[in-house]
């Protein structure tokens, strides 16, 4: 590096990262997506993202109830097969563990009652946040808690998809 007539002169690699940077920072500035907070002035979301956010919490209602009903198939339609879901206990297991609990009748949903449930919209993924009441009935007994979770959804040929799920016990 040296300098001349007050001019910096870097190294081309030095160019080389520094452009690299500077294209990392332009994509990121117009790949952002979307989200309820992002409205703008009128308040509303776009189009799209509307869509979105009543498509993902349709999903969000019928796996709520499919797992109340007991129902594997009803649940698994709407989970990736890269899930990853983080119970309030901290468990962590993939879909088809957290689909053979279900099945073999480790833990009984027998009501999810959603609260405060919100959807933000990113281009591919949406994240839903909110609370729940729970009743389950697992093989120490029944238990009623309350859990905050956050939830991950991506779109994978052309269908939403659950990719995530993490909960943690409110305490009461």
């Amino acid at each position: 590096m040296g300098v001349r007539r007050g001019t910096l002169y870097l190294s081309n690699r030095m160019n080389a990262r520094f452009a690299s940077l500077l294209l990392c920072v332009a994509l990121a500035a117009c790949a952002g997506g979307r989200s309820a907070g992002d409205a703008g002035d009128t308040g509303e979301l776009p189009p799209r993202d509307q869509e979105t956010e009543q498509e993902v919490r349709s999903l969000e209602e019928q796996r709520f109830a499919a797992m109340v009903r007991g129902d594997t198939a009803g649940v698994g339609r709407i989970l990736a097969d890269d899930l990853t879901y983080t119970h309030s206990t901290g468990v962590v297991e993939s879909r088809d563990q957290f689909l053979a609990g279900i099945a073999a009748g480790m833990f009984r949903y027998e009501a999810i009652e959603p609260e405060e449930v919100r959807v933000r919209a990113y281009g591919t993924a949406a994240v839903v946040t909110g609370r729940a009441r729970m009743r389950v009935r697992t093989p120490a007994g029944a238990q009623a808690f309350r859990i905050r979770y956050t939830d991950v959804y991506a779109l994978r040929e052309g269908r939403w998809r659950m990719v995530a799920w993490q909960s943690t016990r409110i305490p009461e």
